[in-house]
């Protein structure tokens, strides 16, 4: 398989947070009214659901030829992405439709891993993890390499969330045919931590806390 691109919109930055997602349920979602609020592209839309939520869906085809308060067809809808209290439901539908579906079937293929480490992932985590694939693809295409000076902190602290980035990275090559840099591990952990279910940890306090880590051992050394 090629290497699969990112497909335009900004990247985002700082603490990324994911958010819900939860699968197709046959025969359950047959029964759901949801009417379009805005199409993103052929396959994303922001819905509105019969209690006056607004929603996400993703699915091949989806929205295409839809308009604006047309009835969608549920039994197309792949996934449904809840937004944030931080975030608008437009945003996200955009960040969704800028991310290619493999890259979120490839996300979710990777938290499934979880267990494998004795890592309770959530999936809400989905789309950010996604969408930072999507970015170390595009720097890998353009010929950046970005070091991270945490690996040994992250390394010591996390052993098990480092140790599932390095598995990611064997992941995404195999499905992408591109190899990201050994020290993508560590910014695939810091997901990790921040994936896990119940965590109180966010991506940036686990930084803050490999840095704390690297501070406290210098100054005892």
């Amino acid at each position: 398989m090629s290497a699969v691109r990112r497909r335009g919109g900004a990247c985002r930055t700082g603490d990324e947070r994911g958010t819900p997602i939860l699968k197709k349920a046959p025969g359950a979602l047959g029964k759901r009214t949801m009417r379009i609020i805005k199409v993103f592209n052929n396959n994303v839309a922001l819905v509105r659901d019969e209690n006056g939520d607004e929603l996400v869906v993703q699915g091949r085809g989806i929205a295409f030829q839809a308009r604006a308060g047309d009835r969608l067809d549920v039994t197309q809808i792949e996934r449904r992405f809840m937004p944030e209290p931080t975030g608008t439901p437009e945003q996200l539908a955009q960040q969704v439709a800028d991310i290619p579906p493999e890259l979120l079937h490839l996300a979710e293929r990777i938290l499934s891993l979880g267990s494998d480490f004795d890592l309770a992932l959530d999936t809400r985590a989905t789309v950010a993890l996604a969408d930072h694939i999507s970015i170390a693809l595009s720097r890998v295409a353009a010929g950046q390499k970005l070091d991270n000076p945490l690996e040994l902190e992250v390394r010591t602290l996390y052993e098990s969330e480092f140790n599932l980035g390095r598995r990611a990275i064997e992941v995404i090559h195999e499905v992408s045919g591109v190899r990201l840099p050994e020290s993508e591990a560590v910014s695939l952990a810091l997901h990790f931590v921040n994936a896990q279910a119940g965590a109180q940890v966010t991506h940036v306090d686990a930084s803050k806390k490999a840095i704390q880590w690297a501070r406290d051992n210098q100054a005892a050394s």
